[in-house]
Order: C-alpha cells, then sequence, then structure tokens
C-alpha cells in the first residue's frame, strides 16, 4: 500500500501542476484576446493544445492507479474526497485537497 500511497503523491503532484499550467496559460490566452495579439494567442493555443495532452496521457495512469486503489480499499466507485478522508494529515491528503481545489 505504502508504494501505491508513494505513486499515488507523483502522480497527482504532476496533474496539479499541470491543471496550474493550463490556468497560467488559459489567463494569458484571455489577456491576447484583450490585446488582440494574435501571433501570441496562437502560440498560447499551442502551449494550451500540449498540456492537455500531458494531461491526458497521465490520466491513463492515473485510471490504472485509481483501480488499483478501489480494488485495495474495497471502494466500488473511485472518489477523490472518500481517498482524501482515508489519508487525512498526510502528503496525499493534503495534495488531494489541493487536486480537488483545483478541480
Amino acid at each position: 500500500m505504502e508504494s501505491m500511497v508513494q505513486k499515488a503523491e507523483r502522480e497527482f503532484v504532476g496533474l496539479l501542476d499541470l491543471y496550474k499550467e493550463l490556468l497560467d496559460v488559459s489567463n494569458q490566452i484571455d489577456k491576447c484576446l484583450k490585446q488582440r495579439d494574435w501571433q501570441a494567442l496562437e502560440d498560447n493555443i499551442c502551449s494550451q493544445a500540449a498540456i492537455q495532452k500531458n494531461i491526458d496521457e497521465r490520466r491513463i495512469d492515473i485510471d490504472q492507479l485509481q483501480a488499483s486503489f478501489c480494488s485495495e480499499l474495497g471502494m466500488k466507485n473511485f472518489d477523490l474526497a472518500a481517498l482524501e478522508r482515508r489519508f487525512p494529515d498526510t502528503k496525499l491528503g493534503n495534495i488531494l485537497t489541493q487536486l480537488m481545489d483545483v478541480m
């Protein structure tokens, strides 16, 4: 279970970082639209697409990890909040709280 928790920490921190990057790029896109800076807009849209691709790729690993947690903990469906309650006051619990805030 401990190695699964450590893998979850790595995967969810990576996902959290990607969502933060996506938010930053989205804010940049908003600025580009307001300033009518079409070249910067195009660059940011390409960055946004690359970040979304990375999120999608990471989701594949996370889906497998979620299935492992469901099996290990006897959960019918994966639930971030339920997992966070299972690991309160831990690094994983804190990461899950941040991830739920961002999502």
